[in-house]
């Protein structure tokens, strides 16, 4: 483990290795009023911070009587020890490493002493803390949800992470709809921590509600395999809590089933004034056929797909909230039917292997569908109505 160390105790210095060591006069241990055991002490030691400038290193002890001697031989030091600092004292196994004291010693370790174990994992049980909050108040992240929150036992707030394989940055824009999802915006969080005076280690945090927002209850056309995704965001993750992973299984027969969340999405999206492509969000939407299905897309970029029947064929629109080009895929109605979910699927997997722009000089027409693109173009123009040229470019798409 990275945040353990072995240390001998020998004479009047502190070993970390056969060949580095460190004066006792250099930690914080009032060393005039006691003498060590004259044998070798090993110890196990908890690295509770390292500060870069002053070379000191703060610890907890875990163990004062350790058997775990290789590792005291095979570990280096990254940087330079100038100071040590101990952060806790059980006087019982420390005064059985002495062979003197003097009788003012306790007095003087009385701000060290504790009746606890360090705040090493093998040692000491966590503590659970159950925390009711809004979703509100919580950031989103790629893969995770993040809050700050005091706990009794620090100084300043403590960062909580809840992973979440779905999250991405811009789910913040729709965030206030999960409370349809979720039956409520308050969130009940399980946390488990560890403490050693104000340090708190977060272990574990658990949400249920939050379980609810999967690929059932948003209707998601992924542009990678959803468990390759997944395994790519928790590769991101920068954090040591622990959660069962959500059943993101998809089943195509669910997409027969209409669902406002997603246009609800949409709308909340469509309040934010600094939506580069909102206008053609909002033709969109309008023009969606009522008895077709709002997706939303995730990867490769975050929007939504728009599905419009014309007479001769069905057009699957692509459409994203911050882009320079629709994306219209158009199957004919006699190949339209729930094959063409498979095939969008394909094709998304193309653009995030490829690149959109590399996907479009690389298509092939054929049979199953037609591709094309078209640029929303300079919107700053003011002489030019560049959404009526686009609007025109799409209208004459969808026969």
């Amino acid at each position: 483990m990275s945040n353990i160390v072995i240390i001998k105790i020998q004479g009047d210095f502190i070993w970390f290795n056969p060949f580095e060591k460190l004066s006792l006069e250099s930690t914080n241990l009032p060393v005039k009023l006691f003498k060590f055991s004259a044998r070798s002490l090993f110890w196990k030691l908890h690295m509770d911070q390292f500060d870069k400038v002053t070379k000191n290193l703060s610890i907890s002890i875990v163990d004062y009587d350790t058997s775990d001697t290789n590792l005291w031989h095979a570990q280096k030091s990254k940087s330079k020890i100038q100071k040590l600092t101990i952060n806790n004292i059980l006087w019982e196994p420390f005064s059985k490493c002495l062979s003197y004291y003097d009788g003012t010693l306790k007095e003087s370790l009385s701000h060290l002493l504790t009746d606890e174990d360090s705040t090493f994992t093998l040692q000491r049980k966590p503590v659970t803390i159950l925390h009711r909050l809004s979703i509100n108040k919580m950031k989103i992240g790629s893969g995770c949800l993040t809050y700050f929150k005091k706990v009794r036992w620090s100084k300043e707030p403590q960062i909580f992470t809840i992973n979440h394989p779905l999250m991405i940055p811009q789910m913040e824009l729709i965030k206030p709809y999960f409370h349809n999802i979720m039956g409520g915006k308050m969130i009940d969080v399980e946390v488990s921590v560890l403490h050693q005076g104000d340090h708190v280690e977060v272990i574990k945090t658990h949400a249920p509600q939050l379980q609810k927002i999967n690929n059932s209850s948003l209707y998601i056309m992924r542009g990678l395999q959803i468990k390759d995704w997944v395994k790519t965001q928790k590769e991101q993750y920068q954090t040591n809590i622990l959660q069962e992973d959500i059943d993101l299984t998809y089943d195509s027969s669910d997409s027969g089933n209409i669902d406002s969340i997603e246009r609800e999405l949409l709308n909340r999206i469509l309040e934010e004034s600094n939506i580069r492509n909102k206008h053609q969000l909002l033709y969109l939407s309008d023009a969606t056929s009522p008895t077709e299905r709002l997706m939303l897309t995730v990867q490769p970029q975050f929007g939504f797909i728009f599905t419009i029947r014309g007479e001769e064929m069905v057009h699957c629109i692509w459409e994203l909230v911050d882009s320079h080009a629709t994306y219209i895929w158009s199957f004919p109605h006699a190949h339209y039917s729930d094959r063409y979910f498979k095939i969008l699927r394909r094709e998304f997997a193309k653009i995030t292997e490829l690149g959109r722009q590399v996907y479009r000089d690389t298509y092939v027409a054929n049979n199953d569908y037609y591709l094309r693109t078209i640029n929303h173009g300079n919107s700053s123009d003011p002489i030019v109505d560049r959404y009526g040229q686009w609007r025109i470019r799409v209208e004459a798409c969808l026969v």
